[in-house]
Order: structure tokens, then C-alpha cells, then sequence
């Protein structure tokens, strides 16, 4: 975890600590509702709600996540992407920066969880540019 960009000594302790052993999972949906981080809504026949996160996981780790995914987005290109993407609405509707920091944070579980999954270090993906002559 300590090798993706953004990721501080403290928040990297605070997520081994809080996930304790994420061989526990079966998958990242269980890693994300365990960080409370899973979407609920209210739906009553015809009403459908606006959905949320459910908050019913570990505070702390939701915090830790939150502030590393604003430091992710920073120096993680394809996390900026992801995020402006989410903060124009394209395909869907419009986030706010709270919600869209939400789902890096959502996404940063994700990699999280495949790197612990695959024992192996973040790499940073450089984009190829081919120059034509």
C-alpha cells in the first residue's frame, strides 16, 4: 500500500490497522462495505431515493481513505482522470467534490484490495505517445 503515491506512513498504518488482514475478504464489494463505503437509498414503490454512502463501516478508515484519496488524485493521473471525469458528469449525472472524492476512495479500495490479493507493488503506468515521422 506504502508504495502508491500519496500514500503516507500514517494513512498506510491506519488502513493495515482498521482492514486488519484483507485475506478475510472474498472481494473488494466486501473490503468497500466494510469501510461503510457501500451506496444505500431509500425506496418506497414508486419513490426512488437519492443514494448515499451507508457510514455503517469503520469511521476511521473512511477518514483515512478520504484524505488519501485527495492526495492520490494530486499525483495519480488516471485517479485526476477518474475524478474530473466524475466532477464533469459525463455518461451519468454530475458529482459534487465530496461525492466524487467518494468514488477514488471507492476505487482506491479496489487497488488496494487486487494489490494485497496479487502480493505485489503499485506501478506507475506511463502513457506511450507515438511520435509520427
Amino acid at each position: 500500500i506504502h508504495s502508491i503515491p500519496g500514500a503516507g506512513m500514517a494513512s498506510t498504518g491506519i488502513i493495515l490497522g482498521e482492514f486488519c488482514d484483507l485475506d478475510n475478504f472474498g472481494s473488494a464489494k466486501q473490503a468497500i462495505k466494510y469501510a461503510g463505503y457501500d451506496p444505500t437509498g431509500k425506496e418506497s414503490g414508486k419513490h426512488v431515493g437519492r443514494r448515499r454512502i451507508s457510514k455503517k463501516g469503520r469511521w476511521r478508515l473512511r477518514k483515512a481513505l478520504y484524505l488519501m484519496s485527495m492526495r492520490v488524485v494530486r499525483f495519480i493521473p488516471q485517479f485526476r482522470e477518474y475524478y474530473e471525469k466524475k466532477l464533469e458528469g459525463s455518461g451519468s449525472r454530475k458529482l459534487a467534490r465530496k461525492e466524487a472524492l467518494c468514488a477514488v476512495a471507492i476505487k482506491l479500495i479496489k487497488l488496494i484490495f487486487a494489490l494485497a490479493r496479487d502480493r505485489r507493488r503499485y506501478e506507475k503506468k506511463e502513457k506511450h505517445v507515438s511520435l509520427a515521422a
